[in-house]
């Protein structure tokens, strides 16, 4: 098709088009099905077509709809001369061919299918009579149209168009003017050039790539995927499947989806799976290891290939697709990952326990690489459902419907739909994203703070495309380091740039405990050193009409300020309240700061954005679902979330006084209570010196200047290591106290002795009532499960050593009492824990040991008549000596046999066996009895004795030996049953 192509533009020169024309199956017999035309559009495309033409079917075997539904039976008869033919034409024209209504623009929707899917010229044919249709073809992307249908009827069509306006029209039996027009469109001399010099470089094409896609949970991600624009590779070991599926998407969607038939249990299977993406120049922007086989089957019973065909397909497969396409979102700085786990990875599963492996492994590792790609820009999800709705089971359609009534299956297409929303949570970028956007809009000049720049590149690029605004750059900056914020005040003073707005919207809400590079608490240091630092470092470059808008959140109503504001304490720390405390300290930072350069005409204001759909919002726990279904329609958009700030950026809220808080537009009255904080001027203090690091010396006089505030020595920062630092610090904090002792009074320093022992000893005080309490209760509960045990006639070695039970209220009053006292439990806790893990690993496997013995029932028996609790102790303590002294241990089995068999038959094929088995001893005598009558056996049980270290062989030996035994002499075990009664109302 390349080089017909080619030989084709040779001929047509640089005055003509090549122009293709395809017909399309529209209603009636003859054409091609819209999939297989666009496939061939494509390659035409590819290969450097210069236009198309679209066309209806062979619509000549249908005059009716040709003449628009006039019939002119008597014009197509008048020149045949045989009589019998022209009644016979007259006859099928009248009975036999319907009258098909004519409809305008009659393939309209299925040639914006090939609009989407296409980039080349596009000439629209068919159904074209009116002048509104026209238009309608021209403003959906076509570049010219041609009227066959209408010049059949009216010649003069096209001239009484155009007096109406230009129009670009034709006819489409004149293919020659079809073809000048198309190559006089300035669209179409742009493309030939590069359709004549296309080569294999050309862009690849970003795509979501979905395995296992032919049908149930991948078929559903497929159809979601399109949905959302995303051109398809669907990969599956159902040919013919995947193929139907691929050619229904592209025919529903309008997007480009190709069915590939791969075995990916195979050990090259992504080798050669990535090879062909490679190839094709795609970009796999999505991967979705969808993948899977799933059979019930012990492990034993289980034949070694399909076991190696789960494993490939869960395991290898997914691994290497992960770390190939992996590879290539990192190196683009965007990328999107789902790999299929299961509820089955949380804990063991008999029957399926390679599966249950695969997918906790599956999990496991999910978690490890999102981590390691998290920084580049990929977002790597796991999903977990439980039992879902699929031909996975081998479930009847009757059951599957009946599974989804009572809730226990879920529907493929609701896990799909959740799956995607976890896996693209978030990719609308935040507040700071919107901010930068809209600015950049409005024509400023924009200097981008990231973190990373280079997941931050591509955002970088969007912007610029976006908005048109060329003037948009990008530093990194660390608010976790002052260091950072150094050197980026420093390059912006080399640039010699002055800013005119300052947007602090930069912010972090952790879940767990953790440090920032100069020891703060990294939410407060963050949120609230950082941003008061690189605010104090970039004063000297502002003027008089600047503006520093700095974002808030509502959640600093619950903070707390105090002393220890700076001190980290991961005892203390909860992600809330963390959050609130750095709001709340920015919130007085901003009170204090705009006091200091009202005089110099720089605004200060305070932004809150409200509940907004970030990243930070999402607490990754087990009532996410719960919390957006429930605080979905509160939940603003990052673009409705930055309007308030935006417009104080802009300065078009109209501003008083008082006005430094504000929300949806609107200024906020900030409570007296954080107005006139006791810690707001310590505060400012700390905060000062704290950040002097992050302030260039030079700039110190300038700074001074502005705040007029506090004196130059008090910024100066001794240049010290980290090691000096902290050490410097600890004397410092001892000093400040010894020089407050030194400054108060005698009477100051008494009643501080006394407030502190009046502390201390209520503490003590609740500690010790705890204590009572707590002995108490637990010897409450002790007594009454010795109660129980005994009433039970269970086995002395079960019972509740007394001694362990008071260590055990002891241990726990202990740990509750240092914890009020104030004492740091953590050692204490290890040491604990660590004791219980060594004791439970001695006493492991001896509750089987420790049943009822006949001889150790009448020795208790004999101990609880004479009442000594002494020796009742002393005969437990010497029971556990015995058991792990090798004394005679108990084995006992259940085995059952049906309700036909006989009873007495089983019962001596036992006995025989038992005498046969030299490890069980003779003393005491072995026991058989009838234990139960079960719903599907009758159930015998069996008690023998033998050496604790011939147990588990005897175990073992005697299932194997009774299991081989009953078949021989015909007695029969029986399955497992269990009955589904179904009650249908009549």
């Amino acid at each position: 098709m390349k080089i017909c192509m080619q030989e084709a533009m040779e001929a047509a020169g640089s005055y003509m088009a090549v122009l293709v024309k395809t017909n399309m199956r529209d209603g009636f017999r003859g054409g091609l099905e819209i999939d297989d035309c666009i496939e061939v559009a494509r390659n035409l495309e590819a290969c450097g077509a210069h236009a198309l033409v679209l066309s209806g079917g062979f619509v000549s075997r249908a005059p009716m709809y040709v003449m628009r539904g006039q019939m002119p039976i008597r014009t197509l008869t008048y020149y045949m001369k045989q009589l019998w033919l022209k009644a016979g034409v007259k006859l099928a024209g009248r009975w036999m061919i319907p009258s098909v209504p004519f409809r305008e623009a009659y393939f309209y929707e299925d040639a914006l299918q090939f609009r989407k899917a296409l980039k080349l010229p596009l000439v629209y044919v068919g159904g074209l009579v009116s002048r509104e249709k026209i238009d309608m073809v021209l403003d959906s992307g076509f570049e010219c149209v041609a009227m066959a249908r209408a010049l059949i009827n009216e010649p003069d069509f096209v001239n009484r168009m155009k007096e109406r306006g230009e129009l670009r029209c034709g006819c489409e039996h004149t293919n020659y003017c079809i073809a000048r027009m198309a190559a006089e469109m300035p669209a179409t001399r742009n493309r030939t050039n590069q359709r004549t010099t296309m080569n294999a470089q050309q862009r690849p094409t970003p795509l979501a790539l979905v395995t296992g896609a032919s049908s149930g949970i991948g078929y559903q991600y497929a159809r979601l995927l399109a949905e959302k624009g995303y051109d398809l590779l669907l990969v599956s070991n159902e040919e013919l499947r995947i193929a139907e599926v691929a050619r229904e998407l592209r025919r529903q969607f309008g997007v480009r989806a190709d069915g590939l038939c791969r075995d990916l249990s195979l050990a090259d299977a992504a080798d050669s799976l990535f090879e062909y993406t490679r190839q094709q120049g795609f970009e796999v922007e999505v991967l979705v290891n969808n993948a899977g086989v799933f059979f019930f089957d012990d492990l034993t019973e289980t034949d070694s290939r399909r076991i190696e065909r789960m494993i490939g397909l869960h395991v290898q497969t997914v691994t290497m697709l992960c770390r190939y396409f992996g590879a290539a979102m990192k190196a683009r700085g965007k990328g999107y990952i789902l790999n299929m786990s299961s509820m089955s990875a949380g804990m063991p599963f008999p029957g399926i326990s390679v599966y249950a492996a695969t997918k906790s492994y599956l999990k496991q590792f999910s978690k490890a690489i999102h981590n390691e790609l998290y920084d580049y820009g990929v977002r790597v999800t796991a999903v977990c459902p439980g039992a879902v709705a699929t031909d996975l089971y081998n479930l009847s359609g009757h059951y599957q419907r009946l599974g989804l009534r009572l809730g226990i299956l879920m529907r493929p297409e609701r896990l799909a739909r959740k799956g995607l929303r976890a896996l693209f949570a978030g990719r609308r970028g935040g507040i700071g994203q919107a901010l930068t956007e809209r600015l950049a809009k409005q024509g400023y000049r924009v200097l981008m703070a990231c973190r990373n720049p280079e997941k931050s590149e591509p955002i970088l690029t969007r912007i610029r495309k976006r908005s048109g605004n060329p003037e948009i750059s990008l530093l990194p900056l660390d608010l976790g380091s002052l260091d950072s914020i150094a050197r980026f005040a420093a390059e912006l003073k080399a640039r010699g740039q002055r800013i005119d707005v300052l947007l602090n919207n930069a912010g972090t809400m952790n879940g767990t405990f953790g440090l920032t590079a100069d020891g703060f608490e990294q939410t407060v240091g963050v949120n609230c050193v950082g941003t008061a630092a690189l605010t104090l470092a970039l004063l000297p470059l502002m003027h008089p009409g600047s503006r520093i808008v700095n974002t808030l959140s509502c959640t600093y109503r619950i903070g707390r300020v105090d002393g220890r504001l700076f001190e980290p304490d991961p005892e203390r720390y909860a992600r809330f309240r963390a959050y609130g405390t750095s709001k709340l300290a920015l919130l007085l930072f901003s009170l204090e700061l705009r006091e200091r350069v009202a005089r110099q005409g720089i605004g200060v204001f305070a932004a809150d954005p409200g509940i907004v759909d970030t990243n930070m919002i999402t607490m990754h726990r087990w009532f996410d679902p719960i919390a957006d279904l429930l605080f979905r329609p509160l939940i603003k958009t990052p673009e409705q979330g930055a309007e308030t700030a935006l417009q104080l950026a802009c300065g078009k809220l109209p501003v008083s006084g008082n006005s430094l808080y504000w929300r949806n537009g609107k200024a906020r009255r900030i409570s007296d209570s954080v107005v006139n904080h006791p810690c707001r001027k310590h505060l400012w203090k700390q905060i000062l010196q704290l950040t002097t690091r992050a302030i260039p010396e030079r700039n110190l006089f300038s700074i001074f200047k502005i705040l007029k505030s506090i004196e130059y020595d008090s910024f100066i920062a001794m240049d010290v290591g980290a090691n000096d630092r902290g050490r410097l610090d600890a004397q410092r904090k001892i000093a400040e106290k010894l020089t407050a002792l030194s400054h108060m009074s005698g009477e100051e320093v008494i009643s501080m002795i006394i407030r502190g022992a009046l502390d201390i000893s209520a503490r003590i005080l609740i500690a010790l009532v705890i204590l009572a309490i707590g002995r108490w209760i637990i010897r409450y509960l002790k007594n009454i499960l010795r109660k129980m045990l005994t009433k039970r006639e269970v086995d002395a070695s079960l019972k509740v050593p007394d001694e362990p039970g008071e260590h055990l209220a002891d241990a726990v009053s202990d740990y509750h009492d240092h914890h009020i006292l104030g004492i740091d439990t953590t050692s204490f806790v290890a040491i604990f824990a660590s004791a219980g893990l060594a004791i439970g690993m001695a006493l492991s496997g001896t509750d089987r040991h420790g049943q009822r013995d006949p001889t150790i029932q009448h020795d208790h028996q004999h101990a609880g008549q004479q009442n000594d609790h002494d020796s009742e102790r002393r005969h437990i303590d010497r029971h556990y000596q015995q058991l792990f002294e090798g004394e005679p241990a108990r084995v006992e089995w259940t085995f059952g046999i049906g309700y036909g068999d006989d009873y007495d038959k089983a019962k001596a094929t036992i006995a025989e066996l038992l005498e046969q088995d030299d490890r069980i001893l003779p003393e005491p005598a072995h026991f058989i009895a009838l234990s139960s009558l079960g719903d599907s056996s009758v159930n015998i049980v069996v008690r023998v004795w033998t050496s604790t270290d011939n147990f588990w062989s005897v175990f073992f030996d005697m299932n194997e030996k009774v299991y081989k035994r009953f078949a021989e002499v015909g007695l029969n075990i029986p399955f497992p049953q269990m009955d589904v009664h179904l009650h249908q109302k009549s």
